[in-house]
Formats: C-alpha cells, sequence, structure tokens
C-alpha cells in the first residue's frame, strides 16, 4: 500500500495520504489473511507481492474525490474505484468505502473470507483522532515517545470510542515508564481495555496481552503475545517480537526477526541495538560489527560509533576500537562522553578475556577523567565511581561512592540511595575484603526493595554481585533467578557481568546462562 498522492494543491491535506494509505492497511491487517506491507514508492515495493495499492485525492467543487487502482504482480491494472467525500463529511468515510470496495476485489481473486469481513468491518474513527494517533506512530517510530504519547493522548480524547491510541499510550508506558506513576497509568488504559476486549481484533487484543504480561513482570508471557502478532502482521510487531525475543534469551530468534524486517519500517528506532546486541550474545562478532557499520540509527547517530566500539572490544581489536573512541571523542559532546565509553568498552575486553587490555583502557580513562576535572572544577559525572572501581582504585571509589548516597551527580539518572549506587558501594567493599559491611549493604537493599516496587530487579541483581564478589555462588545464582522471573532481561546476564566472572564455570551459572538457548 503506497501513501495517497494530493493533488488538491492545498499543503495543508498533506497528512492525508498517509492516514488513507495506514487505514486501509490496518482494515487488511485485521483480516489475518493478508501480509500488508507500507510502502513510500513503488520503487520500495518489495519483491514478491500479490497486489499494489496506489491512490490520489483531488478537489471537485467543494468535495474530495479518492481514487485508488490496483495493479498485480506485472503491473497490469486489476481494477480501479473512487469515492468521494462532500461538504462537512469527515473524510476518512469516504477512505473506508474505498477500503472495503479495494477487500471486495482482493477478495474475488483471492480469498472471498476478506468480502465477508469487510461488511463487518467497523466505523471508523473521526478523521483528526486518526491523523493524531498516525503522528504518534511515526514519533514512536523516530524514538521520541513523550511527543508520541501526546499523539496518542489527544486522539483518544477526539474519538472516546477509538481504542487503538488507548492500547499505544498502555504500551508506551508499561515499556518505557519515565515516571513512577506512568506504571499506573497503563494499568488502568489496560484495565479499560480489557472491558472492551470484544471490540478489539486478534491481533491487538495480543498486544493487549503483552502490555498485561509486562505489567505483571512476566517476559515469557510478553514473548509469547508478541510471537503470535508478529505472525498476522510482522511489519507492525515484528520488532517487538524481536526485542521480546532477546529478553527471554531466544537471541538467533531475535536475529531472524529482525532480517524479516526493513529498518526504515521498523516501528521503534532501537531496531540497530537490538540487531548488534543480538549477534553480540550469540558471540557472532565479526557480523555484529558489520551490522553496527551498517547501522543508521535515526535519532542518535552516535550510537553506530558505539555498537562498533562494543564489537572490536569482544575482537580484541584495540587499534581499531581506538579509532572509534576518538571519533567519538570529537563529536559534539564527546568530550564528556569519551570517559564513559573506556570505561564500558573497559569492561567488554574484560568480559571477554582481555584483561590487560582493559587494564590499559581503564588507566586512560582515569588520566583522561583527571584532566577534565583540573580543567572543570566541580565537575562530576556519573561513570567516574565505577571507573576507578574497574582500574582498581578502590579507596577513590569508595569515596565517591559514599557521595553518591548524598547527592545526584551530573549526568547520573540514578537518585542518591537507588540500588545501582549502593550495589556499587557493596561492590567495593567486598572487593577490600569488609564482608560484613558488604553483607549489611545487600541487607539494606533486601529491606528496601520488596516485590512490586520500582527498582526492585536492579535490587536483586546488586545483591547477586555482592555475594558473587563475596565467593557466595549458591547464593548469587538463586538472585539472578530471582531477578529473571521477575522481569529481569535474560542479556543482563552478559550485560552487567563484570562482577559475575567469579561465577564462570560454576555449573548452575552455566546452565543458567544456557538456559533460554
Amino acid at each position: 500500500v503506497l501513501p495517497f498522492r494530493n493533488e488538491t494543491g492545498d499543503s495543508p491535506l498533506d497528512p492525508l495520504g498517509r492516514v488513507a494509505a495506514d487505514w486501509i492497511a490496518q482494515g487488511l491487517v485485521r483480516t489475518e489473511l493478508v501480509r500488508v506491507v507500507m510502502a513510500e514508492s513503488a520503487s520500495a515495493v518489495p519483491a514478491g507481492r500479490s497486489a499494489l495499492l496506489s491512490g490520489a485525492y483531488s478537489r471537485h467543487g467543494d468535495s474530495l474525490r479518492f481514487s485508488a487502482r490496483v495493479e498485480g504482480p506485472d503491473g497490469a491494472v486489476l481494477g480501479g474505484m473512487e469515492a468521494t467525500s462532500p461538504p462537512g463529511e469527515d473524510p476518512l468515510l469516504a477512505v473506508e468505502r474505498l477500503r472495503q470496495r479495494f477487500m471486495g476485489l482482493l477478495a474475488l481473486r483471492h480469498d472471498p473470507r476478506l468480502a465477508q469481513w469487510a461488511a463487518e468491518t467497523p466505523d471508523p474513527p473521526a478523521y483528526t483522532a486518526y491523523s493524531e494517533h498516525v503522528a504518534g506512530l511515526e514519533k514512536y517510530s523516530e524514538g521520541n515517545h513523550v511527543t508520541a504519547a501526546q499523539h496518542y493522548e489527544r486522539a483518544a480524547a477526539l474519538d472516546t470510542s477509538f481504542l487503538l491510541p488507548r492500547l499505544e499510550l498502555a504500551s508506551i508506558y508499561a515499556f518505557l515508564p519515565y515516571q513512577r506513576e506512568d506504571n499506573q497509568k497503563a494499568d488502568s488504559l489496560a484495565e479499560l481495555l480489557q472491558r472492551s476486549r470484544a471490540r478489539l481484533p486478534r491481533v491487538q487484543r495480543l498486544h493487549l496481552d503483552a502490555v498485561q504480561a509486562q505489567l505483571q513482570n512476566h517476559p515469557g508471557g510478553v514473548y509469547e503475545a508478541y510471537r503470535r502478532a508478529a505472525e498476522i502482521a510482522p511489519e507492525r510487531y515484528g520488532y517487538e517480537f524481536a526485542e521480546a525475543a532477546l529478553r527471554v534469551g531466544q537471541y538467533q530468534q531475535a536475529v531472524d526477526a529482525l532480517r524479516r524486517i526493513e529498518p526504515e519500517r521498523a516501528i521503534a528506532r532501537n531496531y540497530w541495538w537490538a540487531f548488534a546486541s543480538a549477534l553480540h550474545l550469540l558471540a557472532r562478532h565479526e557480523e555484529e560489527l558489520s551490522v553496527a557499520r551498517r547501522a543508521r540509527p535515526p535519532s542518535f547517530p552516535r550510537e553506530r560509533l558505539r555498537y562498533q566500539a562494543r564489537a572490536l572490544a569482544a575482537l580484541g581489536r584495540m587499534d581499531e576500537l581506538n579509532a572509534v573512541l576518538e571519533e567519538n571523542a570529537k563529536q559534539a559532546g564527546g568530550e564528556w562522553t569519551s570517559v564513559g565509553w573506556m570505561t564500558w568498552a573497559g569492561d567488554e575486553l574484560l568480559i571477554h578475556g582481555h584483561r590487560e587490555l582493559a587494564r590499559q583502557l581503564y588507566e586512560r580513562g582515569v588520566a583522561q577523567w583527571q584532566f577534565a576535572a583540573a580543567e572543570r572544577p566541580g565537575l562530576r559525572l556519573a561513570w567516574v565511581p565505577q571507573l576507578y572501581y574497574r582500574a582498581g582504585r578502590l579507596d577513590t571509589a569508595r569515596a565517591l561512592y559514599q557521595r553518591r548516597q548524598t547527592e545526584s551527580l551530573g549526568g547520573d539518572s540514578q537518585a542518591p540511595g537507588s540500588p545501582e549506587a549502593l550495589g556499587g558501594l557493596a561492590a567495593v567493599t567486598a572487593r577490600q575484603g569488609h564482608r560484613d559491611e558488604a553483607r549489611r549493604i545487600a541487607r539494606v537493599l533486601e529491606e528496601q526493595w520488596k516485590l512490586g516496587d520500582s527498582g526492585r530487579v536492579s535490587a536483586l541483581m546488586s545483591r547477586a554481585k555482592i555475594a558473587a564478589l563475596l565467593g557466595e555462588r549458591e547464593q548469587a545464582v538463586r538472585l539472578l533467578r530471582q531477578a529473571l522471573s521477575e522481569g529481569m532481561p535474560h542479556y543482563s546476564l552478559h550485560f552487567e557481568a563484570v562482577d559475575l566472572l567469579g561465577l564462570r564455570g560454576y555449573p548452575p551459572f552455566e546452565a543458567l546462562l544456557q538456559a533460554a538457548q
């Protein structure tokens, strides 16, 4: 389905072309009988399509006239159709009439079930509401989730019977909560949608199932719901399924799903992160590097460099890694991010057995930080305590972590006394041999973050790291299992693995790493 061309000469009507195409595509998806692909132009249409719908809209007096034509796989015209929106009528009603005629045409040639479904399709939402919904979907694809939520809220307010924007809102609040009350908003929306469940088509019921599973900290339920949704609508839910597969450790399934999606059409900006991460977790680092070099993240171009750095660190290719780190430092703001990059690149080197290379990189990071701090007295950055910890400068690291218990550092999204900050202090304490103090902090983490609390999973991971550093391997694995059961992504066992290195070779831990695969 191609966007309709605006032939009215009235630029404010430009968005109507995408809205019309999207409404027709949504109707086809709801049938679960055909696969639908939205393309920007005829040249972008994938091979193997059985039909192509294109169209235009123009003014005829005070009315809007929509016309569409359908081409077969060989380019031959299979049929045409028209619908007119008279003055005062919502133009989406005319688009709906086009959609039903298109489905009837397909039914005659492919599947008679489409014709029956077309007669049962619900009334379309108000055009203004659907326009806001489409704008929200575009912002979501760009990674601008806050603005997307604002569009969805306006769409829901403009047409209270239109459930789809409420579903998208619930999904944003459940999977990408920015504030504590976001989960409460997601709960309320999910409850409202559940009461109207019979009005939702099957693919949207599966989306709702995924939201509810996420709110219950059930990654397996999210995975299963999105797996089934992606079978019906791969263009819309393929990325969500890939990310859900990543979270439960099904890394090859994530790769397979992402290969079936055009990056430009993925309904998420994190396509390249997910693709590179899945290959990284499968230890296919040459492929990961190739993907990283092709990546074109739409919102954060520097991420392409970060994906490359991660692959190069895993491969131990220091000359190329240094070149990427230097390129990042030249970017706007790179002088402040480069110290953090050295920290996590050092972590990747360490995790992949390049211990001496990691030590050298940590020391470079410390030296660069000391230079930056001398240039700007009073400057504090969130990752500096961890850098000193990794470099083995434990007294300084402990003092910095203790300071974090009472103040928030520049660029730090973690509040003072967060599970991560307390866990960092405990890790240093354990490394220094103060076992009783480390255990005391672990008890604080257990008491302050109960089941269901925000930060609970981070607290469990911090406690597992403390146990691992103290040599209490059975306790560490028990806590990791608990964290996974309460929603921690399986890939955290790798991406937060430096303090878990002491568990390597321990059969229960190795079994945990391999369980999902």
